[in-house]
């Protein structure tokens, strides 16, 4: 499992709180789903797990994928800037800013947050909370 870097171990710059802008939402990359998810966001969408797998999903390594494509998330709709899955939305996107990748080192955290201005704003996630968070994306990443 990831260990939270131990320059913010005072809990200074764990602090987070989204103002629902949708810049990560806007960009490139994939977004894993897990059973859960993909249940959750079906029933939502008041469709069954296996119409929102084909409709938007794939599945690579044995893992349910959803590709973000140049404009970003396909779930961000750009007018309302807001996820149309909001309340149900995966467990990769409600981890946002805490994942390993972002927790490197200060260099990492510093451009996630030239991004991000929801990031050392807000509530302070304690060491604790984040490792949860690490260990629940593992899970899901395989890494």
């Amino acid at each position: 499992m990831a260990e939270p870097f131990r320059l913010f171990q005072d809990g200074r710059d764990h602090r987070f709180s989204c103002e629902r802008c949708g810049n990560c939402c806007r960009r490139p990359g994939v977004v894993h789903f897990s059973a859960a998810d993909i249940r959750r966001a079906a029933e939502f969408l008041n469709m069954t797990p296996r119409e929102f797998r084909k409709t938007y999903l794939v599945k690579e390594d044995g893992r349910w994928l959803l590709e973000g494509e140049e404009k970003g998330c396909t779930f961000f709709d750009e007018e309302t800037t807001a996820c149309r899955i909001q309340e149900v939305k995966p467990l990769q996107c409600r981890a946002w800013p805490f994942w390993p990748e972002t927790h490197r080192n200060r260099a990492t955290w510093s451009d996630a947050a030239r991004h991000c201005p929801g990031m050392g704003k807000g509530a302070t996630h304690g060491v604790a909370e984040i490792q949860s968070w690490f260990s629940a994306m593992d899970k899901l990443t395989g890494e």
